[in-house]
């Protein structure tokens, strides 16, 4: 599976009677328009073609430590749009305390911040 910004080129053969192969040109991979945020934690890294658009889980945190959040802008297949500007905010059940007391904007469609938990137990970190 080729990612955006990739570049493919398809080569065929034909063997019925004698062997016949063409080439095509460079065909660009653009990313699809955007659809949602995708928050990466500690441990996960960004993959495409799978379900959720990450490879691995969560490394454990502990409360009062700060850690690195990274939210993506991506496509329906969950491809980074590079070109995709707004302000996210992450919420943690009300519990996650961001370090950055202004709004950033996604650079390259993407943002990585401190967060801290404060509350122990299992919790869900969401971007909006």
């Amino acid at each position: 599976m080729f990612g955006a910004g990739a570049s493919v080129r398809l080569t065929c053969t034909d063997f019925f009677d004698t062997a016949r192969t063409g080439t095509s040109g460079n065909i660009a991979v653009n990313p699809a328009s955007f659809k949602k945020l995708q928050v990466l934690l500690p441990g996960e890294t960004a993959k495409s073609g799978t379900a959720d658009g990450k490879d691995g889980t969560p490394n454990p945190q502990m409360a009062g430590i700060p850690f690195p959040i990274t939210v993506r802008a991506v496509d329906r297949v969950l491809e980074r749009r590079e070109r995709h500007r707004r302000s996210p905010r992450a919420d943690l059940d009300g519990r996650v305390r961001r370090h950055s007391r202004r709004d950033a904007t996604l650079v390259s469609g993407q943002l990585v911040f401190q967060g801290t938990l404060y509350h122990s137990g299992a919790q869900t970190i969401t971007a909006r």
